[in-house]
């Protein structure tokens, strides 16, 4: 394959597109082969790399969207192709999902499966994901419910808005998300080039990461998600496993 390859070529750094393989098993091989190559990798999540997207989680984590309570999401063209970006926004914003269950979705593309999914994360919340039809528009949406407000990104990430929590108009004591949203200007057309400045910073400081995990942990909930869809929607518990280190079941 083609990591293999530039492991054995010498090379220093792989940016990898995502989804990094077609497993769990399938990605943990290729980063073992580039731990033992002593080769840096990180893998093409490339919001991960985008400063408004950034923002966002650093938000999350200082608690001003409260508690999550729901994490819901659009995506089209295939489970590996575009729901991989979804699942990886999840993680990193809600942390690990324990378990997921799943039924098929739409038949387009041929190439790469879609499902319906209904997942629970370690922290109590939930989410929810639908496949809709990427002939008709490209559509990739994430929305985020918390007990102190909302977000959400729409256009693929180039629209981003936060809702605040105010007095309810209505009802003395009761509370309302703002109806008008603050834009969180995105910077994600920028994303790519950020990932290359940071692997070229890496390299520059003699930096060889191996970033690999979080890329992993999406194709462990699609490996759980795919069999849920095939045994009829039962729940599947997700498996995490990191490249030659015991298996954590969630």
């Amino acid at each position: 394959d083609v990591v293999g390859w530039l492991v054995n070529a010498g090379v220093s750094m792989i940016l990898c597109e995502k989804p990094f393989g077609t497993s769990a098993e399938r990605a943990r091989a290729l980063a073992e082969h580039c731990q033992r190559g002593d080769v840096g990798l990180a893998v093409n999540y490339w919001r991960r790399f985008d400063e408004s997207h950034q923002q966002i989680a650093s938000l999350i984590t200082q608690g001003r969207l409260g508690t999550l309570q729901h994490l819901h999401g659009y995506y089209g063209n295939g489970l590996l192709r575009n729901a991989s970006h979804v699942i990886n926004l999840w993680l990193w914003y809600a942390g690990p999902i324990d378990w997921v269950s799943a039924s098929p979705g739409r038949t387009e593309p041929s190439d790469d499966r879609n499902a319906n999914v209904l997942c629970g994360f370690a922290s109590g919340a939930r989410g929810s994901l639908t496949s809709v039809s990427y002939e008709a528009y490209r559509l990739l949406e994430v929305d985020l419910i918390g007990t102190e407000g909302r977000i959400t990104l729409k256009n693929e990430g180039l629209d981003l808005m936060r809702y605040e929590v105010q007095p309810n108009e209505d009802v003395s004591g009761a509370r309302q998300l703002a109806s008008e949203g603050r834009p969180i200007p995105s910077t994600v057309g920028r994303a790519l080039s950020r990932a290359v400045e940071t692997l070229v910073g890496w390299l520059n400081q003699g930096e060889r990461p191996i970033d690999e995990q979080e890329a992993i942990d999406t194709l462990a909930v699609l490996d759980a998600i795919e069999q849920s869809a095939a045994e009829g929607g039962r729940r599947v518990s997700v498996v995490y496993r990191k490249p030659a280190a015991q298996e954590i079941s969630r």
